[in-house]
């Protein structure tokens, strides 16, 4: 599933339209047809629902039209009200505008002083359909638009937004006045704003549906995209049943801090659960006794320590992957163990702490790398990184993922709903799996371990393309370990890293079994 830009959406209804011969007016009638269909499957419709579609001018009004004149044909009781008038249509919208009015189906001009249409929207049987503005909307809405959108919001119907919720732009995160969407029916592809924030939160629960918007091969190669299922299936092979401990990756992880070691614990035990063949951790000597007792399978470096931290650790040779960070601590000693780590003539994996020394001289030395580099902020770690706000990653994550990962030349995962993962050439990818169950302590750890399993099954490959399928594949193996413990009944509240840890065997088994069958399961926005 391709997520688009302005730029990139126009360019899908040309190439669609232009280089495919769908005409405008049939797009308008497929996506019209697919939205009564989705409303029917997302919302269980009965004799007492009424809609009530607000209209614009442009190519999504002419979607509400299409979809007016679907659900009257069909029983409904349906008022489609005009916010602009019924002059300077686009040409498809006036198309179908000039059908429904030949089927005999009435309308409406809305008057904002007619409080008639908002107080039967008081009742909950009431659904409002958004068709006012698409993606090409830019700018700020009016006053009238703004005072709509308001009134929408705050009445008790279900609202429904057709592609892009109104007065949030396709490109942008912030925005001045918007409707405030229970759920947004996509056309064929998604759109930038529903992984920027503030504006994802108007999209409510996503669903595409299918009208027939065919990307060009150029967008198609260029575009970000979604990693589901799908691509799991397509990219992630099991070990067969010749493995051996040599064909799962040689690992070493290099953690722990007197203060914090159940985060290398957890790290350890992700890795090992998640296929890696051999581990070694180099940790504090007065760690070993208990991490010995929770991960027996692993074998220890030698190290030397200074202050309680860790100053330099035994870096063997042959080792497909290095991970550093959780529970390393920020002690200064700690700096030249991130920097051995980053020399390391192996991929390496950082998180947590070991990104809390990067200055210039850690990004050149970063820079100037002949092996994968994987890196795992968090938002607030981003914006450290970057030297900008929380708030402002928040709402230019892609951008900005895209921008330092080319920069910075390395893989970039950034955390958080919808973890992006980023390659050195700029490719992106979109995990559609997880949920706010991930918003704990020691979850991050578990990812850190899982990538670093995944990135060590690569062998040492430098091929771009297979190491963002690893890194992809364990963010979104992460993402659906809390995925099936919400679907077991556990409330994503209490979903403790834990729990996500003690998932990781199910997860595996039931994707090897192919029990899994979409990407909709309970606590996740997306759905197809």
């Amino acid at each position: 599933m391709f997520i688009l830009t302005k730029e990139q959406a126009k360019n899908a209804d040309k190439y669609s339209q232009e280089g495919l011969g769908l005409y405008g007016e049939m797009l308008m009638e497929n996506a019209g047809q697919a939205f009564s269909i989705a409303l029917a499957n997302h919302i269980k419709l009965n004799s007492k629902h009424r809609f009530h579609i607000f209209c614009g001018r442009g190519n999504n009004g002419g979607d509400g039209i299409v979809l007016a004149r679907r659900l009257k044909q069909l029983g409904h009781k349906t008022r489609l009200i005009f916010v602009d008038g019924v002059d300077e249509f686009s040409a498809a919208a006036a198309y179908h505008f000039k059908v429904y009015c030949n089927c005999g189906f009435d309308y409406e001009l809305f008057n904002l002083d007619d409080e008639t249409v908002f107080n039967e929207s008081n009742n909950n049987n009431i659904i409002i359909i958004d068709a006012i503005f698409g993606t090409g909307f830019h700018g700020e809405p009016n006053d009238q638009k703004a005072q709509i959108f308001k009134k929408i919001n705050s009445s008790a119907a279900t609202v429904v937004s057709l592609d892009v919720p109104s007065g949030v732009c396709v490109d942008e995160g912030h925005f001045k006045a918007a409707i405030k969407a229970d759920l947004t029916l996509c056309v064929s592809q998604l759109k930038l704003s529903a992984f920027l924030m503030p504006a994802s939160l108007n999209y409510g629960k996503i669903v595409v549906v299918e009208a027939g918007v065919v990307c060009s091969p150029e967008v198609a190669r260029s575009c970000m995209k979604t990693w589901g299922l799908a691509e799991f299936k397509k990219t992630y092979v099991f070990k067969n049943s010749r493995a051996n401990k040599w064909s799962g990756g040689r690992a070493l992880f290099v953690g722990g801090h007197n203060t914090m070691p159940g985060a290398v614990i957890l790290a350890a035990k992700a890795c090992l659960g998640s296929g890696v063949g051999l581990l070694k951790l180099a940790v504090l000597n007065s760690l070993k006794n208990i991490i010995v007792a929770n991960v027996p399978e692993a074998t220890y470096a030698n190290v030397q320590e200074k202050e309680g931290a860790l100053s330099n650790f035994e870096l063997s040779d042959g080792l497909d992957v290095v991970a550093a960070g959780p529970g390393l601590s920020r002690a200064a000693c700690v700096r030249n163990v991130v920097i051995k780590v980053v020399e390391a003539q192996s991929a390496i994996v950082l998180d947590a702490d070991a990104l809390s020394f990067f200055d210039e001289e850690m990004f050149s030395l970063v820079k100037k790398r002949k092996f994968p580099t994987v890196l795992t902020p968090h938002e607030r770690e981003m914006a450290r990184l970057c030297g900008c706000s929380a708030d402002f990653v928040a709402s230019h994550r892609l951008e900005l993922a895209k921008e330092k990962a080319m920069e910075w030349n390395c893989f970039l995962v950034l955390k958080g709903a919808n973890t992006i993962t980023t390659t050195p050439s700029g490719m992106q990818f979109v995990n559609l799996s997880g949920n706010e169950g991930l918003a704990k302590g020691g979850t991050g750890d578990l990812l850190t371990g899982i990538v670093c399993a995944m990135v060590a099954q690569c062998l040492g490959s430098k091929n771009e393309l297979e190491v963002a399928n690893a890194v992809c594949n364990a963010v979104f193996i992460h993402g659906l370990c809390a995925n099936l413990l919400v679907k077991q009944g556990k409330d994503a509240v209490a979903i403790t890293a834990t729990d996500v840890l003690n998932c990781l065997n199910e997860t595996f088994r039931k994707l090897r079994l192919g029990n899994i069958e979409s990407c909709e399961l309970e606590g996740n926005s997306l759905c197809f």
